[in-house]
């Protein structure tokens, strides 16, 4: 796995100095919003007709922080997760997050019964996929060919599919490392990449790691029915490609 170790070592690194130029730029702003403003201040004690720019103004320097306190969020949560412990990739994950999620308040369980405590919306869960996943009646490949057939629709190949502009956007993995990185970063990944592959074509293995994925509900309208959420796995670009 040694090259899944360099591969790391110059993504995350690359990626961290992207972030920290971005840091520096938005401190300099920050300072220099603040001058203006401290100037703007001093003209508004003497024209009135200031004070509405002079509350726009104000309103530029908690932004301009805001966003630098996400870019060290996200620049903490890489090295955390760097270092391979769990607190850490869940930061990574919540980095990449634009709100906070909605809490699942009660659930209607397969027996009709409303959950409402936490450890009874989870064991409702857990009874209704370990049902549904755990079918003794499987579909044959026979009934599986005759569904896929009967379907026409547009396709195009996995590689393509992995990298098309229209991917982007898309939630990454435990890493943090979205696939606009990859686009924005080819040159300096692309051999890295095709080293460790490489390495686990002739012999070798992928790490674990890059296998695990977190696994996310996908709420559809009604939240108290138990068959509305869809189970997704995020796996990121690396595992992807």
């Amino acid at each position: 796995m040694l090259e899944w170790d360099a591969f790391t070592v110059v993504a995350r690194g690359a990626r961290i100095q992207q972030i920290t130029r971005v840091r520096r730029i938005l401190k300099k702003n920050i300072e220099k919003t603040e001058r203006a403003l401290a100037n703007l201040s001093k003209a508004a004690d003497a024209d009135c007709q200031l004070i509405p720019q002079l509350v726009d103004t104000r309103l530029a320097p908690a932004a301009l922080q805001e966003n630098l306190c996400r870019y060290n969020f996200i620049v903490y949560a890489a090295r955390f997760n760097q270092e391979g412990n769990k607190p850490g990739q869940i930061l990574a994950w919540l980095a990449r997050q634009g709100s906070i999620p909605r809490p699942i308040t009660e659930v209607i369980t397969s027996a009709g019964i409303t959950a409402r405590a936490q450890t009874d919306i989870l064991q409702a869960f857990y009874d209704y996929y370990s049902t549904l996943y755990n079918a003794s009646q499987d579909p044959t490949s026979e009934r599986l060919d005759e569904f896929l057939t009967g379907i026409t629709l547009p396709r195009v190949s996995a590689s393509s599919r992995t990298s098309r502009p229209d991917m982007l956007g898309k939630a990454s993995g435990l890493d943090g490392l979205p696939l606009e990185y990859y686009h924005t970063s080819s040159s300096l990944l692309s051999p890295r990449l095709a080293a460790m592959y490489g390495e686990a074509l002739n012999g070798g293995e992928l790490p674990h790691s890059l296998l695990e994925s977190p696994l996310v509900f996908i709420p559809k309208p009604d939240l108290t029915q138990l068959t509305t959420y869809q189970p997704t796995a995020i796996l990121g670009p690396t595992t992807r490609f």
